[in-house]
């Protein structure tokens, strides 16, 4: 069993390494061949991906600074699965060793997912700011979406997330004049940020940039949903508070009370009681039930408070 672990780690830092070793090989080699048939799979993209592959691809975009293709990020993972699947194989009972294949296939997508919610949160409190900086710079620069971008994005730097995916899509604007790539690069945005007003926004974002209209009625409509959304966030904190206090203060203070009237009232001896409580099934499947409520109860209360930043 040790031979068989330390046999699989060595192959696990080989293959680790060769990666390591011969990475910027590889990225050169991708990139040239991206360059070569950049507008055949641009085509094949527009016209014919699938519903998971297009998936895929705006999960890959929005999470990845250089995304990979569907295809490939679909191969590692079955690489990685029938990996470890082998290697499990080896100590394990067949269908064991395919649910730790399976899973670890898996991890890759799931980690993915996670990153993408956890700067979905982030982003869409940065929605404000956003909006407000480029319609200012959209009348500014007499109705320039590519210019109003470009002078935008300086502007939001502490916007961490909304400010790489704008300088993100003005890249992309500017290389091209394809409105598929135009909607695509609208939707590889709004799709990182997931709200509503990022949909909205970049629905104004590819109007403008596609057909050249006026999208200043647009966004200021969309500036004001904010403040109102804005509004009622606060609203939901504050009456939030009072029960996020109650449960974080009022339910370990029940206990240690609940204790000390054990203890006082009921003359029951303090080890005996800490012997019920945790030298006993009944009395540990009480306590456990007790700590798992109490932290299931802050959980609701924080997802209730940190909602997104929309409408």
């Amino acid at each position: 069993m040790t031979d068989r672990m330390v046999t699989g780690s060595l192959y696990a830092m080989f293959y680790v390494g060769m990666l390591l070793l011969f990475r910027e090989d590889m990225f050169r080699l991708q990139r040239g061949f991206a360059a070569r048939h950049r507008l055949a799979a641009g085509a094949e993209h527009a016209q014919s991906m699938d519903p998971m592959k297009r998936h895929l691809h705006f999960l890959l975009g929005a999470t990845m600074e250089r995304p990979c293709s569907p295809g490939t990020f679909l191969a590692g993972c079955s690489a990685l699965m029938c990996f470890l699947t082998l290697t499990a194989a080896r100590s394990f009972h067949p269908l064991t060793a395919l649910l730790i294949g399976g899973s670890g296939g898996a991890a890759p997508y799931l980690f993915l997912r996670l990153r993408l919610e956890t700067r979905r949160r982030r982003g869409s409190a940065e929605g404000e700011k956003v909006i407000s900086e480029f319609l200012r710079q959209y009348r500014i620069c007499g109705r320039n979406v590519y210019e109003a971008l470009e002078r935008t994005i300086p502007q939001i730097r502490d916007c961490s997330i909304c400010c790489r995916l704008l300088h993100r899509m003005l890249l992309r604007l500017r290389s091209t004049g394809s409105a598929l790539e135009i909607r695509e690069a609208a939707g590889v945005f709004s799709y990182a940020v997931g709200t509503n007003w990022s949909y909205m926004m970049a629905g104004c974002i590819r109007l403008a940039a596609e057909k050249g209209r006026d999208v200043s009625l647009g966004l200021e409509d969309i500036l004001i949903q904010m403040g109102q959304a804005r509004g009622r966030m606060e609203e939901r904190k504050r009456l939030n508070s009072e029960a996020m206090r109650l449960t974080l203060f009022m339910v370990p203070l029940l206990y240690v009370s609940t204790a000390g009237l054990s203890v006082y009232y009921l003359e029951v001896p303090f080890p005996k009681f800490i012997q019920n409580q945790i030298g006993t099934p009944e009395g540990m499947l009480l306590l456990l039930f007790i700590c798992f409520l109490f932290v299931l109860n802050l959980a609701l209360i924080e997802a209730v408070n940190n909602q997104k930043l929309d409408y």
